[in-house]
């Protein structure tokens, strides 16, 4: 038997607790422990997924452990996992399920949760963050602020690989599509995803000093608002894989009318359909694979 089969084996029924209460002991057995029993930690591209068999099936923080996706599972003090139901804040103490149907993506929420991604700075990591706008009963928070919140930073190991885009889109996606939630008890579609995410490069609209001002800042502005309620459906600047996509003859006059009125006679249908097309030039969300 293989070192990698019989990582696998080892660690194929543990949970994200029981894999880590698995380091405690003495330090060699610490070591081994941690090489077998975290398939999420591993960097190898040839280690083993304890799920499928195949090649790895973690990425970015996302990892399949048994048949659910999670969010750093090798965390103690806060962790997510995608249910059916909704997104599941798992703790030290107890688990939180925030509803799929829930979900309240505006800029400043009254009620529901949000879950928002962060980029990491000199000073701070990569981190998700889920803010619940539902006060527990007997509990009174202020208007426009979080009864709580859950952080979950990138990994120390992985500071630069980290799901801050990706796992909110994804929540965001599920709460808006019904039939992609039963997706996320299938091991192999949860597979699929985890291996298009890693396949799927950083997006950036506008390459390195570009200048994002002026009349290109009101015109991308206004597409924005246009393809937030077209299809195909954007989540975090991304579209859905799949999906239709309208032609520029009915998007560019849409796109004029919500540009500002000092602006639009500036600015030319050849301008507005260029920068459209840059735009639209990131690769689709792979979400679609959870529907199958």
């Amino acid at each position: 038997m293989s070192s990698a089969t019989a990582a696998c084996a080892f660690a194929r029924c543990q949970s994200p607790d029981s894999a880590i209460s698995g380091m405690r002991g003495s330090t060699s057995v610490g070591i081994r422990a941690r090489t077998f029993s975290e398939p999420w930690r591993s960097s190898s591209p040839n280690s083993v997924d304890c799920v499928s068999g195949a090649g790895r099936r973690s990425w970015g923080g996302l990892a399949i452990v048994g048949d659910r996706l999670w969010l750093r599972p090798d965390r103690k003090r806060g962790r997510l996992r995608f249910d059916p139901d909704g997104l599941v804040v798992v703790s030290r103490t107890d688990e939180r399920l925030h509803r799929w149907e829930a979900l309240n993506d505006v800029a400043v929420p009254s009620r529901g949760w949000t879950i928002r991604g962060y980029p990491g700075s000199r000073t701070s990591s990569a981190a998700v963050v889920v803010s619940d706008y539902d006060p527990a009963p007997g509990e009174s928070r202020q208007v426009g602020w979080p009864a709580s919140e859950a952080k979950i930073p990138a990994s120390l190991r992985t500071p630069f690989h980290f799901a801050f885009r990706e796992a909110p889109a994804l929540a965001k996606y599920v709460a808006a599509t019904d039939q992609a939630r039963p997706g996320l008890t299938d091991p192999s579609r949860l597979a699929a995803l985890v291996d298009a995410l890693r396949a799927s490069p950083m997006f950036h609209r506008y390459p390195p000093g570009d200048h994002w001002s002026g009349d290109k800042m009101n015109v991308d502005l206004a597409i924005h608002r246009v393809l937030g309620r077209s299809d195909p459906r954007y989540f975090d600047g991304r579209p859905i894989h799949g999906e239709h996509h309208p032609p520029d003859d009915e998007l560019v006059p849409l796109i004029r009318a919500q540009i500002a009125p000092g602006v639009t006679e500036r600015v030319s249908d050849a301008q507005i359909s260029e920068q459209l097309e840059r735009f639209r030039d990131v690769r689709p969300w792979p979400f679609d694979v959870l529907v199958g």
